[in-house]
C-alpha cells in the first residue's frame, strides 16, 4: 500500500499532466486554426487580385500575365495557380504546374470561394483557395463572359515548420512546468502532512501509563481534527477499561483473600492441637461455609465473564421465569421475615432466557440480602411492550448520590453490614447483561426504598441468528 503522500503526489501529477495536455492541446489548436485562417485569407486576397487580371473581349478570354511575362517572373502571381471553366476544363496555369495541373478539388457552386488541402507537384502538401468569378468585359465584347474558377495554392511547409516549433515550445514548457509543479507539490505535501507525522510520533509514545493523556497536534487541519478527537476518546475508553480491569482484579483478589484467610486460620487452629470428633466436625462445617462463600464468588465472576456471549431471544412465560428465579431466594426471604408482593402485566415475552434469568436472580438476591428484617420486597413485571421489571426493597441506607456506584464490581456501601456471601457483583452483572440485550438498568433511592428498574425492548424471536 503506497503512502498517502505518494498517492497524493501521483494523483496530482496525473491531474497536472491531464490539465496541461488539455490546455496545451486547446491552445495549439487555436494557434493552428488562426495560422491556417491567415494563410487562407492571404490566398483569397491573392486570388482576387489575380482574377482582376482576366478580361473578356471580342477575341475571348485574355490573361494579362500571358502578355506580360514579367508579371509572373516578378513573383506578383502565386507560384501555383490554375484557371478552369466551371465544367473543370483547364484554361491557364502557372509555369510551375505541368498539364493538367494539380488535382482539381470539387467546388461547391453555391459558394463564392472555398479552401481545401491539396497535393502539389512533388507530393508536397499545400493549401488551395478556389474563387468563382466573372472576368472583366471589354467594351467591344459581343457575348456574355463565361463563369470561371481560379484555384490558387501555396505549400504548407512554412506553416508546418511554424506549428512544429510551437509543438516543441509547448512540450518543453509543459515538461519544465511539470517538473517545477512536482517539486513544489512535494514541498507542499511535506509541509501540510507534518501534522500527520507529528500525530504518529505522539501515538508512538502512548503506553499504559499515559493512556489518559490527551493527544494534541499544533495547527492540525480541519480534516485531521475528527481523527484526533476520536483517538482521544478511544484512549480514554481504553484507559477506563484498564482502570476497571485493575480495580476488578484487585477487588476479586480482596474478596478471595478474606475467605481464604479465614479458612487458613480455621485449619491452622484445628491442627494446633488434638481435637475431639465433634470439634473436627465443627471446623469442617465452618470450612464448608467458607468454601461455599468462595464458590458463590467464583460463580459470580464466571457469570460476569459470560455476559459477552450472544443469546437469541425466545418466547418466555414471564410469570414462570420470574418465579423460577425467585425460588432459590424464597427460603432466605422467609427466614428474614420479608413480605413479598408480586404484580404482573402481560404473560409472554420474547427475550434471551439466560439473560432474563440472570438479571432477575441478581436483583432478587440483592433485594433479599439488603432488605431490613421484616421489610418488604415489591416485584412488578410488565411484558406488554418489551420487558419492564422493577424490584424494590425497604431498609435502604444509601444516599441518592451513590446510585451509580452500586454498579461498580465489589462496591458495597457498608462492608461491616454486608452479608459475607454477597460479593458485590450482582448489579454489575445485571447491567452488562441488560445492555447486551439492548436494554438498560437503573436504580433510584426513594426514601428508604432501593428501586432497581430494568427495561429491555421487544425482540422478535424470528430475528435470532
Amino acid at each position: 500500500m503506497k503512502s498517502l503522500r505518494t498517492r497524493l503526489t501521483l494523483a496530482a501529477i496525473a491531474t497536472a499532466v491531464l490539465m496541461t495536455g488539455l490546455a496545451g492541446g486547446l491552445l495549439y489548436g487555436l494557434i493552428q486554426d488562426d495560422l491556417e485562417a491567415q494563410l487562407d485569407e492571404s490566398l483569397l486576397n491573392r486570388a482576387r487580385a489575380q482574377a482582376a487580371l482576366v478580361e473578356f473581349d471580342e477575341e475571348g478570354l485574355q490573361f494579362e500575365w500571358q502578355h506580360s511575362p514579367g508579371i509572373e517572373r516578378s513573383g506578383a502571381l502565386p507560384r501555383y495557380f490554375q484557371v478552369r471553366s466551371v465544367d473543370g476544363r483547364l484554361l491557364a496555369h502557372s509555369t510551375d504546374l505541368p498539364d493538367p495541373g494539380f488535382p482539381f478539388p470539387a467546388f461547391n457552386r453555391g459558394r463564392d470561394a472555398q479552401t481545401d488541402d491539396v497535393t502539389l507537384p512533388g507530393d508536397n502538401p499545400g493549401r488551395a483557395v478556389t474563387l468563382a468569378f466573372t472576368p472583366k468585359i471589354d467594351d467591344e465584347a459581343r457575348e456574355e463572359p463565361p463563369a470561371l474558377l481560379l484555384i490558387v495554392a501555396e505549400p504548407t511547409s512554412d506553416l508546418d515548420a511554424t506549428l512544429a516549433r510551437f509543438r516543441l515550445m509547448f512540450g518543453a514548457a509543459g515538461l519544465g512546468g511539470l517538473i517545477v509543479a512536482i517539486a513544489l507539490l512535494r514541498l507542499i505535501l511535506w509541509r501540510e502532512l507534518k501534522p500527520v507525522n507529528e500525530l504518529a510520533a505522539k501515538i508512538a509514545t502512548v503506553d499504559e501509563g499515559s493512556l489518559g493523556r490527551t493527544i494534541e497536534v499544533a495547527h492540525a487541519p480541519t480534516e485531521l481534527r475528527p481523527v484526533i478527537d476520536q483517538l482521544n476518546a478511544l484512549l480514554a475508553r481504553v484507559d477506563d477499561t484498564l482502570r476497571r480491569e485493575h480495580e476488578f482484579t484487585a477487588g476479586a483478589a480482596h474478596e478471595l483473600r478474606t475467605p481464604l484467610a479465614g479458612l487458613r486460620g480455621k485449619l491452622e487452629l484445628a491442627l494446633s492441637r488434638e481435637r475431639t470428633p465433634d470439634q473436627h466436625r465443627e471446623f469442617a462445617q465452618s470450612g464448608l461455609e467458607v468454601a461455599l462463600q468462595m464458590q458463590a464468588l467464583v460463580e459470580s465472576l464466571l457469570n460476569l465473564a459470560r455476559t459477552d456471549a450472544p443469546e437469541p431471544p425466545v418466547q418466555i412465560d414471564l410469570r414462570e421465569a420470574l418465579h423460577a428465579a425467585w425460588k432459590p431466594m424464597a427460603e432466605q426471604a422467609s427466614r428474614r421475615g420479608l413480605h413479598v408482593n408480586w404484580e404482573f402485566a402481560g404473560e409472554k415475552i420474547s427475550a434471551p432466557p439466560g439473560a432474563l434469568q440472570l438479571i432477575a436472580a441478581n436483583l432478587f438476591e440483592n433485594a433479599v440480602s439488603y432488605a431490613d428484617e421484616g421489610g418488604r420486597i415489591e416485584i412488578n413485571a410488565d411484558a406488554t411492550c418489551g420487558l419492564l421489571l422493577e424490584v424494590a426493597n425497604t431498609g435502604c441506607t444509601l444516599r441518592p448520590d451513590q446510585c451509580d456506584q452500586v454498579f461498580e464490581p465489589f462496591w458495597r456501601a457498608d462492608q461491616v453490614r454486608t452479608v459475607s456471601a454477597h460479593a458485590g457483583l450482582g448489579l454489575a452483572i445485571s447491567r452488562r447483561v441488560a445492555r447486551k440485550s439492548g436494554g438498560e438498568i437503573s436504580v433510584q433511592i426513594i426514601k428508604d426504598r432501593f428501586v432497581a428498574r430494568v427495561t429491555i425492548p421487544r425482540k422478535d424471536a424470528s430475528s435470532a441468528p
